[in-house]
């Protein structure tokens, strides 16, 4: 099996999107705007990557990383990683392992200090085993309602 990991485009959203929907599944998403959004904001930003993974034409995986370009830490660059999911038929095969490690290889291609991400109490034995180590406390203030009216 070959897995191909390159930037994604329009007619990939999609299916990216099919893909993202199972983090949260049973909640409901609306990704109406979602090749708008790509468009303007990300494909054509230096600071953004989406990627896929695919394997024999098909797209199976994704994964999104910007990066932040810093006044602390020597006017550094950190990189931060999200959204990194594989479809559910396609687990366990390496391609998760291919997008994190095209991460963390652009992310030296930036000479970034560092790649962070944020994950599931139950994940975080995957990524250690890439280096990644628990840091800090997640935090967030919740400025919209994500998903009203949902039942989970």
């Amino acid at each position: 099996m070959h897995i191909q990991i390159r930037r994604a485009e329009e007619n990939d959203i999609p299916v990216i999107c099919n893909i993202i929907n199972q983090l949260t599944p049973g909640l409901p998403h609306d990704y109406r705007d979602a090749v708008e959004k790509f468009t303007t904001h990300i494909k054509h930003n230096p600071d953004y990557y989406l990627w896929v993974a695919e394997v024999d034409g098909q797209v199976v995986g994704t994964a999104m990383m910007h990066l932040q370009h810093k006044l602390s830490y020597n006017c550094g660059t950190a990189c931060h990683l999200e959204d990194v999911v594989v479809e559910y038929t396609w687990r366990g095969r390496g391609i998760g392992e291919a997008l994190v490690e095209k991460a963390i290889q652009t992310a030296k291609l930036h000479n970034a200090y560092k790649l962070m991400l944020t994950c599931f109490p139950k994940t975080t034995v995957y990524y250690e085993k890439f280096g990644f180590k628990q840091h800090d406390i997640g935090m967030k203030l919740v400025l919209k309602e994500e998903y009203p009216n949902a039942t989970p």
